[in-house]
């Protein structure tokens, strides 16, 4: 697999947060064919145990991925990585190039991941829901919503270089992206309890192509 981007613009500290437990994007090329390129986009956290459990936009810090070329989007997938059915991929081989996003899983098995916009006080959804418009080949716009994982998920949690899998994305153009990340971390007091804390990145800047 080919690096081709590890970029972060801008961060910022959450209030009273005593570190800063993500250090960067990371995007690599991953596969190709017929004039796509795959990628995937990762967040590096900075020590084992740290968890990522949401990719969220608000008004003033909007999810946004853009590609100068529709994403691919194969009719067996989904905008997200649990529509993916594991047992379809060797079925249909070009299934494995869909775009999606995610938490971690790049499948179905036991992916808990969801999305959350949101509701007015009769629980109708007042923030268009972007797999509409992804599925469709457009771009990813989040003014107010989430997709996310509750912290207890084992998808939450960094891989072997302490990455959690953020999307997948297949295209013909360029990329540019900006995310706002959440996620949690544990201290230890004076006694040796663990103590829970949270952490926040915004306006998270990546490219690609």
């Amino acid at each position: 697999m080919k690096k081709i981007t590890s970029l972060l613009l801008l961060f910022m500290f959450v209030a009273g947060a005593a570190q800063a437990q993500f250090e960067r994007l990371e995007v690599e090329e991953v596969a190709s064919f017929d004039g796509y390129t795959t990628y995937r986009v990762y967040a590096v956290l900075k020590n084992r145990g740290d968890l990522l459990d949401a990719v969220f936009g608000e008004q003033g810090n909007p999810v946004m991925v853009k590609s100068t070329s529709p994403f691919y989007q194969n009719d067996k997938g989904g905008a997200m990585a649990n529509d993916i059915q594991k047992a379809a991929l060797d079925q249909f081989p070009k299934l494995k190039y869909d775009s999606w996003v995610t938490i971690g899983y790049d499948n179905n098995y036991m992916n808990s991941v969801t999305f959350f916009g949101s509701m007015t006080a009769d629980s109708v959804a007042i923030e268009k829901d972007f797999r509409t418009d992804f599925e469709a080949g457009k771009n990813i716009l989040i003014n107010d919503g989430a997709w996310f994982v509750t912290p207890d998920q084992l998808q939450a949690r960094g891989d072997d270089k302490n990455r959690v899998l953020l999307m997948q994305l297949t295209t013909k153009g360029k990329i540019t992206g900006s995310v706002n990340l959440h996620g949690r971390w544990h201290s230890r007091d004076g006694e040796g309890n663990l103590v829970p804390h949270v952490w926040q990145e915004k306006a998270i800047k990546f490219s690609a192509g």
